[in-house]
């Protein structure tokens, strides 16, 4: 199973497109950890998607927030994890997820929703 970020856009000739953020036993094993350690509050509900995330300009910036403190934490402590490629491969996940909320931010007039 895996955990996304869906975005989908009024223009109904944009697709509605899904950007993967993990699969469920990594988000578990690295992902949560680390989101105990930092404290973070937000990004924990991606595992279940409960409640629905429905993400939207009074929530992107602390949800991007978090996503750039986890990010930090997987540089600082790439080499303590099993895999050093594993935490690249979550730093450049979350390096898109930044990506594509940022850009969602700037076009918000055209989003119809994003959520995880």
């Amino acid at each position: 199973m895996t955990i996304s970020l869906a975005i989908e856009y009024r223009d109904q000739e944009k697709k509605r497109y899904r950007i993967p953020i993990a699969t469920h036993h990594i988000f578990f094993t690295c992902w949560i950890p680390a989101c105990r350690e930092l404290e973070l509050t937000r990004i924990p509900h991606f595992e279940t998607g409960y409640p629905v995330i429905h993400l939207n300009l009074e929530t992107l910036p602390g949800v991007m927030d978090e996503l750039r403190r986890l990010k930090t934490f997987f540089v600082e402590c790439a080499d303590q994890l099993a895999s050093e490629c594993i935490a690249q491969f979550i730093i450049e996940r979350i390096d898109r997820l930044l990506f594509e909320m940022g850009k969602a931010v700037e076009n918000w007039a055209e989003i119809e929703y994003i959520r995880v």
